[in-house]
């Protein structure tokens, strides 16, 4: 099981933004309270982000608590959840936010270019998401666990606790500073 944040929680306070074209349908004024409501699903939708890099100092020091956390590497196949294109769709990187027509907020398609969209200011990340209906929960894991990567500051105790509990299945590396 993993856990599946929500926009509001992502450390980046522009994620899911979007600019409207118009703010008319039809020559009718949109309907605020419409638009809200398809805005607020959209942010409590659950994103689970990977990253095609495993040693980049910025990440480690970004969302592993200052590199005492650890990184999971998944098997990526086409018989599963990162391997669906439909389900796992890399982040696109780009200096202006999307644009999109009032109307096209119910449309999965752009719903996802919404959802997979960030400044290029990010684009050290590489990153990769999937997406949920709902976020701030667990969902089953999206392939198999194949490698863990502890941060250089990690406590011996923890990866011992980790490595019992995943087993003998799993690489195991340690990141070290270098010299």
């Amino acid at each position: 099981m993993i856990w599946f944040s929500t926009a509001e929680k992502l450390n980046d306070p522009f994620e899911f933004s979007f600019h409207l074209s118009e703010m008319h349908i039809n020559g009718f004024p949109i309907d605020e309270v419409s638009l809200e409501t398809a805005i607020r699903a959209m942010k409590q939708m659950g994103v689970l982000p990977f990253s095609e890099i495993n040693d980049n100092i910025l990440m480690w020091s970004h969302y592993s608590e200052s590199h005492t956390g650890f990184c999971i590497e998944f098997e990526r196949t086409d018989s599963n959840e990162l391997g669906n294109w439909d389900y796992c769709m890399p982040v696109l990187y780009d200096d202006n936010l999307p644009t999109i027509k009032p109307i096209e907020l119910g449309d999965k398609k752009v719903v996802s270019k919404i959802l997979t969209t960030k400044s290029k200011l990010w684009s050290y990340e590489r990153e990769w998401r999937i997406l949920v209906n709902k976020g701030n929960q667990i969902h089953d894991l999206p392939g198999n666990i194949t490698g863990i990567v502890f941060g250089c500051r990690m406590l011996f105790a923890k990866r011992r606790e980790i490595a019992r509990i995943l087993g003998g299945a799993v690489t195991y590396m340690h990141a070290v500073k270098a010299l």
